[in-house]
């Protein structure tokens, strides 16, 4: 309020003596005072603190074109800081959220320079790095990826701090997954582990297996070893939509490979950490669906929405029927546990006869890296048949598959 006052006095004191300056000194200085108030505004309050003080010199300006925190738009009373290093050379808090596709809520970054050999701002040519504060949780995130654009839309090369220069950026963090999950057709219903027989003998791929029909995913996942504990690679899909219903293919956020863990949980490619994503945005009233694939297993979709716990989406299908979209249909209990239903060797969405002719042509083979291996043994014998027996049927008793036709389990993942 002290603050108010004072410009309001400067104000009316330069309002006085209109008649003994001129107009274009008086413009300068009232945009002068309206740009250190709002510095005043913007730089004496909020969680960050600007190491510059009064106008600081040599200023470049970053204009934030959107930034996320676990996917989701920051809020009016966010914060956005940019650093050199240690140094917080500027900051922004936000009175409203940034949209992307609205210009009018770009956030505006004013960087000072160092001056007079104090650590008080920037030193040319070092790199910009952010950091958000989120008001709403108390949380201050680093570690934030940074994407550069011109005016037109076009990447370009990340910039280093330079004086009087500008920088259109898209900020976003890393967004944890957290997902746990276990596979009818090596779980060990004695120790609730799933068999780790294909990593012990060296068969698994160190590149991700989901790069040809039907999945045609492109990523570029690789691994120069397969950590210990792992039990094969999975293909994740992250949707958003208003319902599990609505969460369809065209809904699809992000996708990418990761490792089945021996204890059930999905992991990136070091074998330990947490399933991370880059750059998507959640939009407004809508909830995280979280996919799981597997090579010769019926695909899942989470029932509800990932809850979003400390900047981590956490869904752990492990925990009962309900717990994947669809339920029994296409999900089971074995033992103790619950688990997605193995013998969809064709990736279908249905266990029938075609599954059978799969197994059947590759019935003898051993040592390697099979889909028709439903035990993940290594091998196509005879117990991947009894995998697949278990669930095959027709619940209109056609054994032959026809387009209306669902086998006793069948995938409810929407197309």
């Amino acid at each position: 309020m002290e603050v108010y006052s004072t410009y309001i006095l400067l104000l009316m004191f330069i309002k006085s003596g209109l008649a003994r300056i001129k107009l274009s000194t008086m413009r300068q200085v009232i945009l002068s005072i309206l740009f250190l108030y709002v510095f005043d505004l913007s730089y004496a309050q909020g969680h960050f603190v600007v190491a510059w003080t009064d106008a600081g010199p040599s200023f470049m300006n970053i204009k934030v074109a959107t930034a996320t925190i676990g996917g989701v738009v920051l809020a009016a009373g966010d914060e956005i800081a940019a650093f050199d290093g240690a140094i917080c050379c500027g900051k922004v808090i936000l009175t409203e959220p940034i949209l992307i596709s609205n210009p009018g809520t770009y956030a505006d970054i004013i960087t000072s320079e160092t001056d007079l050999g104090l650590s008080n701002g920037y030193t040319v040519g070092h790199t910009i790095t952010y950091k958000i504060w989120d008001s709403s949780s108390n949380l201050e995130i680093s570690g934030l990826t940074a994407q550069y654009f011109e005016l037109s839309g076009n990447q370009i090369t990340d910039p280093t701090y330079s004086p009087g220069g500008s920088a259109i950026v898209k900020l976003s963090n890393s967004v944890p997954v957290q997902l746990s999950v276990y596979l009818e057709g090596s779980i060990d219903t004695g120790t609730g582990l799933i068999n780790t027989t294909l990593n012990t003998n060296a068969l698994i791929p160190l590149g991700q297996p989901y790069n040809s029909a039907p999945w045609n995913y492109t990523g570029t996942e690789t691994v120069t070893t397969i950590p210990a504990t792992v039990v094969d690679w999975v293909l994740i899909e992250l949707r958003q939509a208003t319902s599990p219903a609505l969460a369809t293919s065209s809904t699809i956020l992000a996708k990418r490979a990761a490792f089945l863990k021996s204890n059930g949980t999905i992991v990136d490619l070091n074998g330990t950490s947490t399933l991370s994503f880059n750059d998507y945005t959640l939009d407004a009233g809508k909830n995280l669906y979280a996919v799981i694939r597997h090579r010769n297993h019926l695909s899942i979709m989470s029932a509800t929405g990932a809850i979003l716990n400390t900047g981590t989406y956490v869904y752990n299908f492990t925990t009962g029927l309900s717990q994947a979209y669809g339920g029994a249909n296409g999900y089971k209990q074995v033992g103790s546990k619950f688990a997605m239903v193995t013998g969809d060797i064709d990736q279908d969405g249905n266990i029938f006869v075609s599954d059978y002719n799969k197994w059947a042509l590759g019935f003898g083979a051993s040592n390697g890296y099979f889909n028709s291996d439903l035990d993940l043994g290594g091998s196509v014998f005879v117990p991947d048949y009894g995998r697949w027996a278990i669930n095959f049927g027709s619940k209109d008793d056609n054994l032959l598959k026809s387009a209306t036709s669902r086998s006793n389990y069948f995938s409810s993942v929407p197309k």
